[in-house]
């Protein structure tokens, strides 16, 4: 089994250290089951235990798979870069992992996704996300990230490049993360 076999051993995308006005474009490629997106629960970065709510519910989260123009590790946490480094097998092809959580980022991508007429992300749009700045938290000693983010809908161009690092270099499908029940897509 090779390094990125497994889109569990992709580095999400770091906003950590960089400079406001940095956008960071890609295509989005979807997993091994063929989905634009995955649904899952926000997880503990150091622990891995699911994180919730005061009312103990989980708090939900999409991840997207992104085909970027990024080498050598770039903008992937320390820790990821760390645990690479001295890995002969790993090779950084561009892909990076963006997860979209809280309640600023999903309205930015149901406002981009308006934009273009879409519904939903799928599977070779073009995504670009900005880093604006940072803004205080209300009631809390920390700052949040706060980004602009646009979305293209898919062209030849974003589609050869998703076939590209699609499941086998080609195997794929322009379906978005719904798992076909009734339930709306978080964007």
């Amino acid at each position: 089994m090779g390094f990125f076999d497994d889109t569990a051993g992709l580095p999400g995308l770091s906003w950590d250290g960089m400079p406001r006005g940095t956008t960071i474009t890609g295509v989005v490629v979807p997993d091994g089951d063929g989905k634009a997106y995955v649904e899952s629960h926000q997880t503990d970065i150091d622990t891995g235990e699911v994180l919730t709510f005061k009312d103990g519910s989980p708090r939900p989260q999409a991840v997207l798979t992104l085909a970027t123009d990024l080498t050598g590790w770039q903008h992937v946490s320390d820790k990821f870069a760390d645990k690479v480094k001295d890995d002969p097998d790993a090779e950084d092809v561009g892909l990076r992992k963006i997860y979209v959580r809280g309640k600023a980022l999903p309205k930015l991508f149901k406002g981009a996704l308006k934009a273009v007429k879409a519904k939903d992300i799928v599977a070779g749009m073009t995504v670009s996300v900005r880093f604006v700045g940072k803004k205080p938290i209300p009631d809390s000693q920390f700052k949040e990230n706060v980004f602009e983010v646009s979305i293209a809908l898919p062209t030849p161009a974003s589609l050869e490049k998703m076939a590209q690092h699609a499941d086998g270099g080609g195997s794929f499908s322009t379906s978005s993360g719904d798992d076909g029940d009734d339930d709306a897509p978080p964007f």
